[in-house]
């Protein structure tokens, strides 16, 4: 949970996006954001993330934004140009998730094919490559290219909250999106949602 923000050295990130459009869209937004103190506990900065009702064109990350952001395709799914992947299915089953793909994408492939992709495509594969694999790892951007690639385990983030804290998130999960994104955004197809 957080652990990419936490590895992300901002003022970087800031000068490479002013430089490769910009900074005109988020000047005013950074200028009026005031400063809020990182809370210790993990449980009050998710509760923080969860509840934060501010517009979606106002903070870059909370559950509203992910519910948006995600939204936005996810009532596209059904066109014939868009594919849904989500994370846990990948991990659930990468050969035959890869294989959606290459189908999905026209691509008539071996399965021996697919089994060297896969193995290459692992997390653990992925993180021993960490150094050339990291996305933008030329432009210093995180902190340690070494952890960009952390633990690799979906929902990992559950583990460091109290009952408490996952049920008010899954209320208000349920509050922001419609039912059947509701039950795909945080388990994939793989939880009986179905891929439209």
């Amino acid at each position: 949970m957080g652990h990419h923000w936490d590895n992300m050295d901002l003022d970087a990130v800031l000068r490479v996006r002013a430089a490769a459009v910009g900074d005109d869209d988020v000047s005013g937004l950074l200028a009026n954001s005031p400063v809020i103190a990182r809370p210790d506990d993990a449980g009050e900065r998710f509760a923080r993330w969860v509840d934060d009702d501010r517009p979606v064109a106002t903070t870059s990350s909370s559950l509203r934004v992910v519910v948006h952001h995600v939204e936005t395709f996810w009532t596209q799914r059904s066109r014939d140009n868009v594919v849904l992947f989500h994370y846990s299915d990948l991990e659930r089953d990468l050969r035959g998730e890869m294989t959606r793909l290459a189908a999905a994408l026209g691509i008539a492939i071996a399965e021996d094919c697919v089994e060297e992709l896969a193995d290459a495509a692992r997390f653990d594969a992925m993180k021993r490559r960490a150094l050339e694999l990291a996305p933008n790892s030329d432009i210093g951007i995180f902190r340690d290219l070494d952890s960009f690639f952390h633990a690799g385990r979906s929902g990992q983030w559950r583990d460091v909250l109290e009952p408490e804290d996952l049920a008010h998130y899954d209320a208000r999960l349920r509050a922001l999106a419609p039912p059947d994104l509701a039950t795909w955004l945080p388990s994939g197809f793989g939880s009986g949602a179905q891929p439209g």
